[in-house]
């Protein structure tokens, strides 16, 4: 009876100790064991709320980028617009001006180009001109002595010659035209190419033409020509 109780006290007391075959003979109690799986489970978690938390930030400074990117855009686009329409409207105000009828009516050159000196200094124009109804030109506010040529070909021109409305638009001006316009501009937008070694080949030695926003309006007379 006694040697049972012996065997009993020794068996209730190494009942805790378990051996592991990857460990040997190391015995492990219990109570390690349950704090090593709650640390292996808080590590795991801490892991993936982690990944999460990152994955959650790059998603979300991705969205903020792209709506900032899609935010400066529209501002650009209106900005640009905005421009455009405040240079139409300058064009068609101007056009409808009394002193432009009188000063062709009775030729008086002179007086036009005044005017449209004025006017384009005012408003902070690089160019401003009028043209007859086939497109030689009669006043050039930047390069006075040159005159006569023709800009029918201008698409912007063409348009409110033929449709009798006002027409504005972003246009690429060739070097030539931009010369006559104004010498300055034409200097401004005159480039040397030069190679480099993972430049494109090109055939161009240089750019001479310019991009300009760029209005016209019909001039009419009192009999609506």
């Amino acid at each position: 009876m006694s040697q049972t109780a012996s065997n009993t006290t020794k068996i209730s007391h190494d009942a805790p100790r378990i051996k592991l075959p990857f460990l040997g003979n190391i015995r492990i109690p219990i109570a390690t064991k349950l704090i090593l799986s709650f640390l292996l489970i808080f590590i795991i978690s801490s892991i993936g709320f982690m990944m999460f938390g990152v994955r959650l930030v790059n998603d979300l400074v991705l969205t903020e980028a792209q709506e900032k990117v899609r935010n400066d855009l529209n501002a650009a686009r209106e900005i640009y617009l905005s421009n455009l329409t405040h240079i139409d409207d300058i064009v068609r105000f101007t056009a409808n001006r009394y002193f432009l009828r009188e000063a062709f009516l009775n030729q008086d050159f002179d007086l036009a180009f005044a005017e449209l000196a004025r006017i384009k200094e005012e408003e902070n124009l690089d160019v401003l001109a009028i043209t007859d109804r086939y497109g030689y030109v009669l006043v050039r506010t930047c390069n006075p002595d040159f005159i006569g040529d023709n800009q029918g070909h201008d698409e912007i021109i063409h348009r409110a010659l033929y449709s009798k409305k006002s027409a504005a638009s972003t246009v690429i001006v060739n070097g030539v035209d931009l010369r006559k316009d104004t010498p300055e501009l034409g200097e401004q937008a005159h480039i040397e190419l030069i190679d480099t070694p993972l430049a494109r080949p090109r055939d161009e030695i240089e750019l001479t033409n310019g991009m300009m926003l760029k209005a016209a309006a019909p001039i009419f007379d009192q009999n609506n020509n």
